[in-house]
């Protein structure tokens, strides 16, 4: 029986792989990916529970479909995860395809079903993008691996055509293969599906992925959309301090790249800042978190620097703004930040 209610268009065939396709699942689009190679239908819940549940074991399946069934299995592991497609479906099945028949008993195809998502791939909308509507993607993408990484799991083959924006310019990682927990911050995983373009050194010449080696791609990514403003020399909002931010994300040992916190640091200060943007707006109060310093990870003592030097800076300007206060959480926060700013923060009253 198929996995799906009709047939909506074949998206991609890989000869002798799989093919996949966008379906219609109960009334709504979905994508499914058909393994070529058939196994026995015993695996069905086995293959459902990995996919489904994130749970369970593959082994026993062929190396060609444990591999991408385990990014499968990772991504039913995170639960609901903005930015990703759900699992709606997963097993093995005997059905037909266009052009190929169904295996014959007790054989089917392995499958993998996840919801449509709907909006325009990054490789297609660049042309399309102002320098604002870039720097909001790339925000957005950094936003979205840091979620991933907060969890120890590395994406492992970010390019644009895995990215797919979403009312404007929202950011999907669409390519689910690829996802793998891995053991701690500083550990490699296995890797064998990956873009030379946008791949990082570790990944072509040991087939390792790291964390870090979504940075590396993370960096590439950057100079690919950005390519037209830091080619024409032009002036614009925050480009400089991207140009050092695409440079520290292509290091080439992965423990000398930046983490996605200390990215998210760089790229605010990137922006106008919220000190430019209050004073523009007259008003004479602003209060500030300990951004990136929870799950995020940042350092608390290099937050609280940065955000004084922020402050200090934004002092020595024309403004409007008489009174500045961070609301930390925990007196350890308090503390770093004293320890820094010394008789210039006031306790609360």
């Amino acid at each position: 029986m198929a996995p799906y209610d009709q047939i909506l268009r074949i998206l991609n065939t890989v000869p002798n792989q799989r093919i996949v396709m966008q379906v219609q699942l109960d009334g709504r689009p979905c994508v499914t990916r058909v393994f070529l190679r058939p196994v026995q239908l015993a695996f069905d819940p086995l293959v459902r529970d990995a996919a489904l549940a994130g749970r369970g074991s593959i082994q026993g399946l062929p190396e060609e479909l444990t591999l991408p069934l385990e990014g499968y299995r990772v991504r039913a592991s995170l639960g609901q995860v903005d930015g990703l497609p759900d699992m709606v479906g997963a097993g093995v099945s005997s059905f037909s395809l266009p052009g190929l028949p169904a295996p014959a008993p007790p054989f089917g195809h392995p499958f993998v079903t996840t919801r449509w998502t709907e909006g325009e791939s990054l490789r297609d909308a660049r042309p399309r993008l102002p320098y604002a509507g870039k720097v909001q993607v790339l925000a957005g993408i950094l936003q979205l691996l840091g979620a991933l990484h907060e969890r120890l799991v590395a994406y492992g083959d970010l390019k644009p055509g895995n990215i797919v924006l979403v009312d404007g310019n929202d950011p999907w990682l669409i390519d689910l293969d690829t996802l793998r927990h891995v053991s701690a911050a500083d550990a490699p995983t296995p890797t064998r599906d990956l873009t030379p373009a946008f791949a990082a050194p570790e990944q072509i010449a040991q087939h390792l992925t790291y964390l870090a080696s979504d940075i590396f791609a993370f960096g590439r990514l950057a100079s690919w959309l950005l390519q037209p403003e830091l080619a024409d020399g032009g002036q614009r909002p925050g480009l400089d301090a991207w140009r050092s931010a695409i440079a520290a994300c292509m290091a080439a040992e992965p423990g000398s790249r930046p983490t996605c916190a200390e990215l998210h640091w760089t790229y605010l200060l990137a922006r106008p800042t919220a000190l430019v943007r209050a004073s523009e707006r007259a008003l004479e109060s602003i209060a500030f978190p300990a951004l990136g310093t929870g799950v995020g990870g940042f350092p608390l003592r290099e937050c609280a620097r940065i955000m004084l030097a922020a402050v200090r800076e934004h002092a020595q300007t024309p403004t409007s703004i008489r009174l500045v206060e961070f609301v930390l959480f925990g007196e350890r926060a308090l503390a770093e930040l004293r320890h820094v700013a010394g008789a210039e923060v006031v306790p609360p009253a």
